[in-house]
């Protein structure tokens, strides 16, 4: 059971010390994001490396190694975002009154660059891999993934907790986009999928005689 507890200490740690990491460096002065991202991007290019180096070994060693391959290149994403590099075409406050499909297209809008680079980056990782035994990084990358879009769509749609104060203040106007109230309909079933596959994992893992990875 230890083996299992070190992996969820070791994903629980890097997950928090990398997000710990780019909260920091977004809240340094914008003269700095230049070697922030220079420095993140070639993280994410050795990360890129380890992937196809990773994709045919199957030891616990290698699953942390691609776990953390795919936290790179996440983290490249999340920083490429939050630093105002990869953003959208829209980066203005929501029009008043706008509601409807209109409201959730303009919301759309000062996102969608970054969203079409996320699926090129999902892409990249799934052609790194290609059919290799070793599919951790694309995993965990993918799951990311998932949990962002949950997550924005659950911000935009409503709910009780914002955590506006977190954004950059070249990023203020996407608060404008977002609902403070109750938990909307997709709030439950969101949160759902996430714990079942969870679960679906844990299960895996814990199984009488599964593989060490």
């Amino acid at each position: 059971m230890h083996e299992h507890a070190l992996a969820v200490a070791a994903a629980i740690l890097l997950w928090w010390a990398s997000t710990g990491a780019i909260i920091y460096l977004d809240g340094l002065h914008r003269r700095t994001f230049r070697w922030s991202m220079a420095a993140a991007t070639l993280v994410a290019l050795v990360a890129l490396g380890s992937v196809t180096v990773l994709r045919d070994t199957t030891t616990p060693a290698a699953a942390y190694g691609a776990f953390a391959a795919g936290l790179a290149a996440w983290g490249w994403q999340t920083m490429s975002f939050y630093m105002g590099y990869i953003t959208g075409p829209r980066k203005t406050p929501c029009p008043p009154g706008l509601a409807g499909w209109p409201r959730f297209l303009a919301a759309a809008s000062t996102n969608v660059s970054h969203e079409a680079a996320i699926a090129a980056g999902a892409l990249l990782i799934a052609t790194l891999a290609g059919d290799g035994v070793n599919q951790v990084a694309l995993w965990t990358y993918l799951v990311l993934w998932w949990m962002h879009l949950s997550g924005k769509l659950n911000v935009y749609l409503g709910v009780p907790n914002l955590s506006e104060e977190y954004f950059p203040p070249h990023l203020a106007y996407l608060a404008s986009y977002w609902t403070r109230r109750p938990p909307s309909g997709f709030f439950l079933p969101s949160v759902s999928v996430a714990t079942l596959l969870a679960a679906m994992l844990w299960a895996a893992a814990a199984t009488h005689g599964a593989a060490p990875a």
